[in-house]
Formats: C-alpha cells, sequence, structure tokens
C-alpha cells in the first residue's frame, strides 16, 4: 500500500533475523537504490539515509490499520519536534 505519508508491506522473513537486522538491511539496500536513481536527493542527504527514522512492525497477514499508522507517524513527528498530521 503507498499513500503520501507511508508506505507498508507484508513480508516472511526467517525467525532467526530480527525484525530491527531486516528493517536495516532494507533501509540500507533501497537507500542506496534511491541515491542512485536521484543524485539530487543524495546530495541534499547527508545521513545516506533516505527514510526517516523509525519504523513500524506489526505481525499478522493482514494490512496495518491506518488509523495505527497515522498515531505512529504522529508520535515520531512529536518526538522530532515536527508538527503532526
Amino acid at each position: 500500500t503507498v499513500e503520501p505519508d507511508y508506505f507498508q508491506w507484508a513480508l516472511s522473513a526467517v525467525s532467526s533475523v530480527s525484525p530491527g537486522q531486516f528493517m536495516q538491511q532494507i533501509r540500507h539496500d533501497t537507500s542506496k537504490m534511491i541515491f542512485s536513481s536521484f543524485g539530487r536527493i543524495k546530495r541534499e542527504n547527508l545521513s545516506h539515509d533516505f527514510w526517516a527514522r523509525g519504523y513500524l512492525v506489526v505481525l499478522g497477514i493482514r494490512p496495518h490499520p491506518v488509523e495505527m499508522v497515522k498515531q505512529y507517524i504522529r508520535l515520531i513527528r512529536r518526538q522530532q519536534g515536527l508538527h503532526t498530521l
């Protein structure tokens, strides 16, 4: 699901890899792909990480409830000192 403020996907991973390790790898790999395709974004981003800090992991086979995702985004933005949705 792709929305203006977030996207979510369902996946299956081996249990020997923690969600944190898995997300770090996804963030690294996708940031690298985005920066290689969009050089201007890379030049403007000194962190070498395209993604905002934080991620929400929910176990199960259904998509995350929209309101849960929006509450999480509001919480993270508040922690970062940014305005909420």
